[in-house]
């Protein structure tokens, strides 16, 4: 996510798993989890947004739909609370669930946010998580987020989209701002000069950071690749990022597309010299 835009805080403040959510007749709340989840098996693939907190013993699917939400206010606090349901395609075979959280501005235009590592504490497939956003300078309105629940090492389990409705507040200073973008057209931008030659430990840093694993679809073999990455070295940023046509990766060219525009979101320190390529191992 660029260092222009918003930064938006996530943080689980419940995870509810022995709920029952996967139980659909009274009396079994206390059994042991069952083998099938007929909540999942109906509702598999989708990340509901609810407008309360779901009973240990719901009815069925009509439940769910009946209080789903697509949009949501904010509250006095500048904060989102989301009741948020997770029905999985298929059980989870990891110890380990993650929701990778993305930004979809007034273009269109999506970026990646952040990773939020949950640790489930069922055997079912139906999840409930309580998620609270937090608004914080300089506020972007009535942006669209999409929360995937993807399992380590696989694709999306499940997903869903949620639209937060936000007021347009003033930001001191008398800059114009663009809404969209998120940052204050009024005042330049402070531009780092380079100190040194290249870091290649401070680059490697940098990449560790980008977040990538989600790229892998459903078609996509796993396994080792080398992305090739140019730098710019008056300002640090990747100006080329490509995976070597005489030894691509075990990808799909989806994948490949996916990663290799995340990668072109990396910066590094600007350096002096010429420009600085290295190959860089990924792995899915």
């Amino acid at each position: 996510m660029s260092g222009r835009l918003q930064r938006v805080l996530f943080s689980l403040v419940l995870l509810a798993a022995p709920v029952a959510m996967a139980t659909v007749t009274p009396g079994t709340a206390d059994a042991a989890p069952p083998k099938k989840d007929p909540l999942a098996d109906a509702l598999g693939g989708q990340i509901f947004f609810l407008d309360m907190a779901p009973p240990q013993q719901v009815g069925g699917p009509g439940w769910f739909q009946a209080h789903k939400i697509t949009k949501k206010d904010e509250n006095s606090d500048k904060k989102w609370p989301l009741h948020t349901m997770v029905f999985l395609k298929k059980p989870l075979d990891a110890p380990k669930l993650d929701l990778m959280v993305y930004k979809i501005d007034k273009k269109g235009n999506v970026d990646f946010v952040q990773k939020i590592e949950q640790f489930p504490n069922s055997d079912n497939r139906s999840y409930y998580f309580m998620i609270t956003l937090r608004k914080e300078p300089p506020y972007e309105p009535n942006l669209k987020y999409q929360i995937k629940a993807t399992v380590p090492g696989g694709g999306a389990v499940a997903e869903g989209t949620i639209e937060l409705n936000g007021k347009e507040e003033k930001v001191g200073g008398g800059g114009d701002m663009d809404f969209t973008k998120g940052m204050d057209l009024g005042k330049p931008e402070k531009i780092e000069k380079p100190t040194g030659p290249f870091d290649a430990e401070a680059a490697k840093e940098a990449l560790k950071k980008v977040i990538y694993e989600d790229c892998r679809t459903a078609g996509s073999k796993g396994g080792d690749g080398k992305i090739q990455l140019t730098f710019a070295s008056k300002d640090g940023k990747v100006l080329r990022a490509e995976f070597p046509k005489e030894n691509p990766p075990p990808y799909s060219d989806a994948t490949q597309t996916c990663i290799v525009r995340r990668f072109e979101k990396a910066k590094t320190k600007p350096f002096t010299g010429g420009d600085k390529t290295i190959s860089y191992k990924v792995n899915l």
